[in-house]
């Protein structure tokens, strides 16, 4: 827990990260907290380095989670395993709100041009993971929607994800697939507010010997809603080498992107490398 002064005169924040409470019943948990229960920030797709958002430094349209994103906020969720999985259920009553919340109703966004409302709406979200009784096989589903809020930055249309994906495992490789949907940006420009971002993502890994493997991911974003005109698909592209001996791991990654965010002839390249060591 961190208790953080805010600029704002009068106002204290307290904001929580997987604070949580869980009442186990066999296989069914109900659990009460903030980030502590499976949910749509995942991917079957890139198995080696990091994923496409956080690879390139948010500089691109390219998405770990989706739409609303409620389990960043204070929620009540239930989980049910099965032979096959585990279901999923969260609802949180004020998206966005984790133990700390400002009270500023109403304030003036400069980057919006406009007059937003901090308290978001409700949100909920469903989701599935399991390997459906198959061996080396790994599936995932989940859809969420926060509900529009007259005042706030989605106004209209609320923000709504889904995120879809399965990847399976033979031997010394891995292949995956995953898809991304997200109706709403929060937080971005007025341009933002109603864009749709649609995204496949496809990977591949080797494993060369049981701690070093060799993994690839291609990924093409089509954004559409979008008030700028005559945007195009973000694409990209990334190679990494990771080695694993549990308490070390050490990964390289190479990596380009096209047209970030929608603009054409918008490109970088990005290397990146991290040693990790775990006691």
């Amino acid at each position: 827990m961190e208790c953080q002064k805010k600029n704002t005169t009068g106002n204290i924040s307290i904001g929580n990260e997987n604070t949580y409470v869980d009442l186990i019943m066999n296989n069914t948990t109900l659990t009460f907290g903030v980030d502590h229960i499976q949910n749509s920030d995942r991917s079957t797709a890139h198995f080696v380095g990091l994923n496409f958002e956080d690879f390139d430094n948010g500089d691109s349209y390219f998405q770990s989670s989706v739409g609303a994103n409620p389990k960043e906020a204070i929620g009540a969720g239930i989980i049910q395993k099965t032979p096959f999985g585990s279901f999923s259920a969260l609802y949180v009553p004020a998206n966005g709100v984790n133990g700390n919340d400002d009270d500023l109703d109403g304030i003036t966004d400069a980057s919006q041009g406009t007059t937003i409302n901090t308290d978001r709406a409700s949100a909920y979200e469903i989701g599935f993971v399991g390997d459906l009784g198959v061996k080396g096989l790994n599936v995932h589903a989940f859809k969420n929607k926060e509900k529009s809020n007259v005042g706030s930055i989605n106004a209209t249309t609320g923000l709504e994800g889904t995120n879809y994906g399965v990847s399976y495992n033979m031997g010394q490789f891995t292949v995956g697939v995953d898809k991304k949907k997200s109706t709403g940006i929060y937080s971005g420009t007025a341009a933002e507010n109603n864009a749709e971002r649609d995204q496949m993502t496809y990977g591949l890994a080797y494993a060369i010997t049981p701690t070093l493997t060799l993994g690839a991911s291609y990924g093409k974003n089509e954004i559409t809603g979008h008030t700028t005109t005559g945007l195009v698909d973000e694409k990209a592209k990334t190679v990494a080498l990771g080695y694993n001996l549990g308490p070390v791991v050490a990964e390289v990654q190479y990596g380009t992107f096209e047209n970030l965010k929608g603009v054409t002839g918008a490109d970088s390249e990005v290397v990146y490398a991290r040693f990790i060591t775990k006691f």
